[in-house]
């Protein structure tokens, strides 16, 4: 009797399981849907406009993001100008230099900004497909 109760435990346990994973999806992580980490190659995008801006600062750089998304030229262009922060294209390459929670700091490799560093919201990056070295 005591095996027949083990076996429906672990058979509910496993049914349980299985259904709560069907309806949350899950899924393996993709080369696409990966965290990006310090010394990744990366993309910029943007759900809204052409440019993504970086801060200058760690600190400044949820209010910029926040700002990008709410679409506030004039707090972005006060930050340009005074250049706590600096817009770049979107599909802009670049290398992850460092993280911290949901920021990462980023190096521009390519174009008329190489070489300048800012930090942005990961979810503003998106794994490089086709990486150089």
């Amino acid at each position: 009797m005591r095996k027949l109760i083990y076996a429906l435990v672990i058979a509910g346990s496993f049914i349980i399981l299985f259904a709560v994973g069907q309806a949350w999806r899950l899924k393996p992580e993709s080369k696409a849907s990966r965290i990006l980490h310090k010394g990744d190659a990366a993309v910029l995008v943007t759900p809204v406009g052409e440019q993504v801006w970086l801060a200058r600062n760690k600190e400044d750089c949820y209010q910029i993001q926040a700002a990008v998304v709410e679409r506030k030229e004039d707090f972005l262009k006060a930050c340009a100008d005074n250049q706590t922060a600096f817009p770049a294209a979107a599909g802009t390459r670049v290398r992850i230099l460092a993280e911290s929670v949901s920021r990462r700091q980023v190096r521009i490799v390519e174009g008329p900004l190489e070489g300048q560093t800012g930090w942005v919201e990961h979810e503003f990056l998106q794994p490089d497909p086709s990486p150089r070295r």
